[in-house]
């Protein structure tokens, strides 16, 4: 008797998406202009809004843990490249968010509008964490990095993130609309 085959790790599961080189290359256009024009016409803003941070948890909570990670390196270094922040700071907190929600994503998968929320308030919360820590450790303190900050930003990141993951969710998983196919009958009733 044949023993079934290990479902493998990179076997499609219903979390798991593919991304074209042309998507992610026009997600990371998106996220540069944004960072560009954000810290140019509301510096203050762009303190509390972390549109890579977003993207990087989308692209992770649909791919694998090395690709989430990938993911993160790539948007945290343009992060620190057009923001002139220290070169890797963003790219090593949003690595370390990528993976983790890769390796997280089939047990703690957000699914509505408060688990996404959520999700995107701890990620938002651990990613201020984390840099706040890089920057302690080199001897150079985060300016601000106080509670409310860190909810602030926590929650604008997480209100807007909702926003994004559904306006993309539409693109990427269009509704299905069954009303037309003939293999389904109306009731008479």
């Amino acid at each position: 008797m044949k023993r079934p085959r290990p479902v493998a790790e990179t076997s499609w599961t219903p979390l798991q998406a593919r991304f074209s080189r042309t998507e992610i290359l026009i997600l990371i256009l998106l996220a540069g202009s944004f960072e560009i024009l954000l810290s140019r016409a509301l510096p203050e803003f762009r303190r509390y809004l972390d549109l890579p941070l977003v993207l990087v948890l989308y692209l992770s909570m649909h791919s694998t843990a090395a690709k989430g990670a990938f993911w993160g390196t790539c948007f945290g270094l343009l992060s620190d490249l057009l923001l002139g922040t220290l070169l890797g700071l963003n790219g090593l907190s949003k690595t370390l968010i990528g993976c983790l929600v890769g390796l997280l994503r089939l047990r703690a998968a957000a699914e509505g509008v408060l688990g996404r929320m959520l999700l995107l308030g701890a990620a938002a919360s651990l990613d201020t964490v984390l840099i706040a820590a890089i920057l302690d450790l080199l001897g150079q303190p985060l300016s601000d990095s106080s509670l409310l900050f860190i909810v602030t930003r926590s929650c604008l990141t997480s209100v807007v993130g909702v926003f994004i993951f559904r306006g993309y969710d539409r693109i990427k998983f269009p509704p299905r609309d069954f009303s037309r196919n003939s293999m389904v009958e109306e009731d008479p009733y």
